[in-house]
Order: C-alpha cells, then structure tokens, then sequence
C-alpha cells in the first residue's frame, strides 16, 4: 500500500509538475508536410517561435511520442521550438508506409534530413538540435554522421549502440542480475535463449526494466489524458505501428553498431541514461562513451528512471535539456 501511495504521488507530481508556470503556447498543432513524395505528421509546441528548435526521435521503431509531449515538454516549450514527428509507419504517419518495403534505415535518415530541412527553413535556423529517444537514437546517431552541419548537438535519451549489445545486456540483467526474481518458468526459456538474438520486451516490462518512477498503466494513463487526437492514437495504431516497422527494420538494424560506424561524432554529443533502464541497458553505452571522439561529450544519469525519464523524471528531464543544450 506505500508503494502504491508514493506511486500515486508521483504520477500526480508528473502531471502538474511545472505546467502551471509554463507560458502559453502561441504555437501548439499537429500538422502534416510533405516528406519525400508522403504526408507525415509532426506536432510543434512553442511559446515563442524565435526560440532554438529541438526536433525529437521517437522510439519503436514506429511508437510515436506525441502523445507524451504534454508532460515531456511542459515547460521545455519556454525555451524551445519543440518538434515532435511520427516517423513513416508510425502514429498519425502510419499510412506514409505505402508500400511498406518504402520503410528502411536509409529511407528513414532521408526523411529525418527532409524534416530538418523543413524545420530550418520554417524557423530560419541554421542549426537545430536533434534529440533520438531509443530506436531513434540509433536513427539520431546515423543521421549526425551522415549531415553532422545541420545540428547544434545532439542528445541520445536511453541510446542505443547496437541490438547485439542490447539484447546481450538484456539476457544478462535477467539470468544474472535479477536471476533470484525472476519465476522459474521464465527463467528456463530465457536461459535457453542465444543471447545475442531478441529477449522479449515483454520480460523486461514484467520485471521492471522498463519503467521504475510510474507505473506501466500510468503511462497509459499519460496517453489518455493527451490533447493530442486520443481518439487516433490507440493501442491497436501502436501495435500496428511496431510489427510493421519491426518487420522491415530488423535486418537492417541488427547491421547498425555505433562502435563501427559513428566513433567520431564532430558536434557535441550529451547522452540521457536511466538507472534502471534494462530496456536499453546502459553498459553498452557507458563503453560507447568511452570510445567516442566529439568536441564536448557528457552522460546524464537519471536516478529515478529506467528507460523513459521523459515522463518518470520530467522536472529535471527539461531542466537538463535547457542547461545542456543553452546553457
């Protein structure tokens, strides 16, 4: 019962943590652009447009987070030009992915180039920063090497080095770190998985690697209580979302290794980690970090997080974006 109360607390505190202070938006809409030759959906919230742009990756591959931006963004909309962006496949740009074979790494780094191009010219901004969350962290990292001119930075929110790696870090957090915790039954067909190969999100969610500081139905709570089309972004979209993005990106990304690819990173470089983030476990990073060359290189912890500290610690997840990023 006092977990549960503290929870409570907590969530309550998540939702009206600094929302009142904020100033009122003068930009807060979902629109759709045209993003090599398909209609895909992103959501700007600002309080003054003259403001420094933040252009924000989601995760997944293909689960938008537009519908966390209420909370993710309560006040960070003060200091930036905040633009969410539902990915080919995913969310309201679910129906871009026609055919679906149109869904790749590569497609998507041009898309993500073609968005910036958008946001620079509709904002007059030379650079912007570029913020990856989970799979669009691997998305994030690619697109920097690829046109490192057009961001001032960039920040890697539970970053992702390499699915081999991922999984690895996975399969040992349960066979070894929580191994007394976990029930028999699933012990047993996880210890007879080949840790390189996908341990199931599923165990991660059961076990508490995913989230720590809310509760897996206050997220849904969070969605539910979003401005942002509630009527659209149901489970059933998420779940379409990500089968059909998994489906055509699980090749290609099991190909992705930070370590071999983007070592030399030459703009600056700041990664998000949570504590108890086992979704996207943070040794990998930690050992990326150690390797990468970039002008300014930084890991924040999140201590009461696991694997979305936008919404389990939002107070300090926007204070360190404005101290990091602006200083």
């Amino acid at each position: 019962m006092r977990k549960q109360l503290f929870l409570t607390f907590v969530f309550a505190s998540v939702l009206s943590s600094n929302v009142n202070a904020a100033r009122p938006l003068t930009v807060d809409a979902l629109q759709y652009i045209d993003v090599n030759g398909s209609k895909q959906c992103i959501l700007v919230r600002c309080s003054d447009p003259s403001n420094p742009v933040l252009l924000y990756l989601h995760g997944g591959p293909g689960q938008s987070l537009i519908p966390f931006a209420h909370v993710a963004s309560s006040f960070l909309t003060d200091r930036f030009t905040v633009v969410y962006w539902d990915q080919r496949g995913a969310g309201l740009s679910y129906a871009a992915a026609d055919p679906p074979e149109s869904i790749s790494v590569k497609q998507l780094v041009d898309d993500t180039i073609v968005v910036t191009e958008y946001i620079r010219q509709r904002f007059a901004k030379d650079k912007i920063f570029l913020l990856g969350h989970s799979w669009g962290s691997l998305l994030g990292s690619l697109v920097v090497q690829k046109c490192p001119l057009k961001y001032a930075a960039y920040v890697g929110v539970g970053q992702v080095v390499s699915q081999s790696s991922l999984n690895q870090g996975r399969s040992q957090w349960l066979t070894t770190t929580i191994k007394l915790l976990v029930d028999a039954e699933d012990l047993f067909a996880i210890n007879k998985m080949d840790p390189s190969q996908p341990v199931s999100s599923n165990y991660i969610k059961k076990y508490h690697g995913f989230v720590h500081n809310v509760t897996e139905s206050q997220l849904d709570q969070i969605m539910d209580s979003s401005p942002y089309s509630r009527e659209k972004y149901t489970a059933k979209l998420y779940e379409k979302g990500y089968a059909l993005s998994w489906r055509m990106l699980e090749r290609q990304v099991n190909e992705i290794d930070l370590i071999k690819q983007a070592v030399d990173v030459p703009i600056p470089v700041y990664f998000f980690l949570g504590r108890y983030d086992y979704c996207t476990p943070t040794a990998p990073v930690v050992e990326y970090f150690e390797r990468l060359r970039a002008p300014h290189k930084e890991i924040i912890w999140f201590q009461n997080s696991g694997h979305r500290m936008d919404v389990e610690e939002p107070t300090k997840f926007q204070q360190e974006l404005v101290e990091r990023l602006l200083g």
